[in-house]
C-alpha cells in the first residue's frame, strides 16, 4: 500500500510518502504465489510551480495517473487550481479505466484501490493552501480535505499521531520533521509501508519544492532519539 500525506501549517504544505510497492507475483521455482516488494517507486509528481500530486495504492494506474497530469498541465498550462482538479478528475478515471480493461478480469481489478490527493496553492479563488482526494471507490469524485491533516491508505497511526502533535501555527519548517516522524512510526507497525522517504513543501515563495535525500536524512537522524525517548515514556505508563 503506501502511507501518502498532505500536512497543512501556518505557511505552507508538506506533502510526503514512502517508496515501497508491494506485488504479488508467481514464483518461478514453486510456482507459488509470493508477496515481493520494491523500494524504488515514484508516488508523486510537481504538476506546475504551485501544486503537486501524490498516489497510493494500485501502482500501475497511480503512476500512470499521475504522470498524464503532470504532463497536460504543462502542455494546456491551466489558469487555476479548480481548473487543473477538472483535469485531474478526468485523467485519473481514463486511467484507471483503461488499466482495468487490460487485466485479465477487469471486474475484479475494477475492485482495487488507487488514490490520488492534489495539494497547493490556489491563487486564483481563494487565496489559500487546498488539498483534494480522488478515489477509486467513490468514482473519482473531488473531495476538499479541510483537516490539517489528511493521510490516505495506511494512514491509522499517523492520523492518530497528527491528532496529538500538530496544531495550526506549526509552520512548513515544523512540519517537515512531523511528516518524517509520522512515515517512520508508520514503517515499523506496516510492512507495505517502506524505502526512502519522499517530502515536498509548498510555500508562497517558493511554490513546489522537493526536500534533499540529504535532509530527509537529516531528518531521520533526528527523529531516532525522540522516537525512542517517546517509546521510553510509554513503557513507562
Amino acid at each position: 500500500m503506501t502511507l501518502a500525506l498532505a500536512l497543512r501549517g501556518s505557511n505552507g504544505l508538506v506533502l510526503g510518502t514512502d517508496s515501497r510497492v508491494t506485488a504479488v507475483e508467481i514464483n518461478p521455482t514453486t510456482g507459488l504465489p509470493q508477496q515481493t516488494t520494491r523500494d524504488t517507486s515514484e508516488k508523486f509528481l510537481q504538476v506546475n510551480r504551485d501544486i503537486g500530486v501524490l498516489t497510493y495504492g494500485l501502482a500501475e494506474p497511480g503512476y500512470g495517473g499521475i504522470s498524464r497530469l503532470a504532463e497536460d498541465a504543462k502542455r494546456n498550462r491551466y489558469p487555476s487550481f479548480q481548473a487543473i482538479e477538472t483535469a485531474a478528475q478526468g485523467i485519473f478515471t481514463t486511467q484507471f479505466d483503461t488499466w482495468a480493461v487490460a487485466q485479465p478480469d477487469p471486474t475484479q481489478a475494477r475492485q482495487g484501490l488507487v488514490g490520488f490527493i492534489l495539494a497547493g496553492y490556489d491563487s486564483v479563488l481563494t487565496n489559500q493552501f487546498k488539498v483534494t482526494s480522488f478515489e477509486s471507490s467513490n468514482t473519482f469524485s473531488r473531495t476538499e480535505i479541510v483537516s490539517p491533516a489528511y493521510m490516505a491508505a495506511q494512514w491509522h497511526i499517523g492520523q492518530y499521531l497528527a491528532g496529538k502533535l500538530q496544531y495550526p501555527e506549526m509552520t512548513v519548517e515544523q512540519l517537515k520533521p512531523l511528516a518524517v516522524f509520522f512515515m517512520l512510526e508508520t514503517m515499523s507497525i506496516e510492512a507495505t509501508v517502506g524505502g526512502p522517504i519522499q517530502l515536498a513543501t509548498v510555500t508562497l515563495r517558493t511554490g513546489f519544492q522537493r526536500v534533499t535525500e540529504d535532509e530527509i536524512e537529516a531528518l531521520v537522524t533526528a527523529c531516532q532519539p525522540k522516537i525512542q525517548r517517546l517509546r521510553r515514556i510509554l513503557l513507562e505508563l
